[in-house]
């Protein structure tokens, strides 16, 4: 799964950078629900397939990646012409590509891998149900914010174009645009799903006692996370400035001082997930004053040109 992951990942950033992201959608929107017609059928045995329960939910998300990359593929094939006699210049650029991108894999495995298993570490000291419930909301969470990703990486492209041209006031607004969408999302689906916490949590597992406690955190993992899309939206606009290394040291920084916050203060508190849960949050809130603040500093010092972006 981690093989077809890897090569998913490289299409919808170039779909972006061609202006083709109506396939991004369609493709994403269609392998999610194969993905799931494909888990109902596998998990519970439907309609004459054999019931695989976990195998089959890993099955299903394989099958749903491959037929998501094989569409990507076929649509960008059109795009990407390869020249034997262009062959050093495609090493060149790979090499710079990979130097540029250190600090951006480092992000991921900071962010993506060592905050995370931390976080579930101190979580699992507080007990398997507040483990378990924080990781069955994390799943309701991941839907609220899937437009915060979308907007956020976006302005990968958008920015950097911006930013090639001097276009300041595009530079100035393009953020504060994507953020304020985002945030209206995040408010309507925030709001939603805490109205029909029951149903979602419900649909996700039929354990009584998981269901209860699920319900109960929900508004507060919402809260936590309020922060979230100002931290993504100008963490994303500094790297597509070429801030990439500023922002993993201050992230690397920020979670440090945070897990420490969280070990110190479980220890006194004798591990209460409330203490984890406003962690974050400072988390979140230092961050996205901390790239807001470069951000706006950078882009101030852009000298002024005039546009050559065709409106």
């Amino acid at each position: 799964m981690f093989y077809f992951n890897s090569y998913y990942l490289i299409f919808p950033p170039y779909l972006k950078s061609i202006k083709k992201t109506k396939w991004i959608l369609i493709g994403s929107s269609s392998s999610a629900l194969i993905n799931l017609g494909l888990n109902y059928l596998l998990i519970f045995g439907k309609l004459g397939f054999p019931e695989l329960g976990v195998r089959g939910a890993a099955l299903g998300t394989i099958m749903a990646m491959m037929i998501n990359l094989i569409l990507f593929v076929i649509l960008s094939y059109r795009y990407i012409f390869v020249r034997i006699e262009n062959i050093l210049i495609y090493l060149k650029c790979a090499r710079k590509n990979l130097k540029e991108s250190i600090p951006l894999i480092g992000q991921e495995l900071l962010e993506g891998g060592v905050f995370i298993i931390a976080v579930n570490a101190l979580i699992a000291r507080i007990g398997t149900l507040e483990l378990s419930a924080y990781l069955l909301v994390g799943q309701i969470i991941s839907v609220i914010l899937m437009p915060m990703y979308m907007y956020s990486t976006s302005l990968l492209t958008l920015v950097s174009e911006r930013y090639s041209v001097k276009e300041k006031s595009d530079l100035h607004s393009l953020p504060k645009i994507s953020f304020y969408i985002v945030m209206i999302y995040f408010i309507s689906l925030s709001s939603i799903s805490f109205i029909f916490r029951l149903e979602l949590v419900h649909l996700i597992t039929d354990d009584l006692q998981l269901i209860e406690y699920s319900m109960n955190i929900l508004l507060m993992v919402i809260a936590l996370n309020l922060f979230n899309p100002l931290h993504s939206v100008y963490k994303y606009c500094l790297q597509a400035i070429g801030k990439s290394n500023f922002v993993l040291k201050e992230t690397a920084k920020i979670n440090f001082v945070t897990l420490t916050l969280m070990i110190f203060l479980s220890v006194i508190f004798d591990f209460k997930l409330q203490v984890i849960f406003i962690s974050l949050f400072m988390n979140y809130l230092c961050l996205s004053m901390i790239f807001y603040k470069k951000y706006a500093h950078s882009i101030n010092h852009v000298s002024i040109e005039e546009s050559t972006i065709a409106i």
